[in-house]
């Protein structure tokens, strides 16, 4: 599989979390959710894991710094919503 598509396929995983748990704008992912995500990922996708986060993070979808876990942005719900 290339690149692009393996972090492509896990930047949808990240984003669907906060989808299957009902979360919008201002809601945080609680770090127990991210980790059970993070263990179950194949070794490929793993690799992926940090520019998938940073992509997130830096074009303001997800907002970091909570310690409980990652807050979805307003933009991040537009797309977690609209993305189906």
């Amino acid at each position: 599989m290339k690149h692009t598509e393996v972090f492509m396929q896990l930047v949808n995983k990240i984003l669907r979390l906060y989808r299957d748990n009902n979360l919008h704008a201002g809601d945080v992912l609680p770090k127990d959710k991210l980790s059970g995500l993070i263990q179950a990922l194949p070794l490929e996708e793993k690799a992926q894991l940090r520019d998938s986060w940073h992509v997130l993070i830096g074009n303001g979808i997800l907002q970091d710094g909570d310690p409980r876990g990652p807050i979805l942005t307003v933009k991040g719900e537009q797309l977690v919503y609209n993305e189906e």
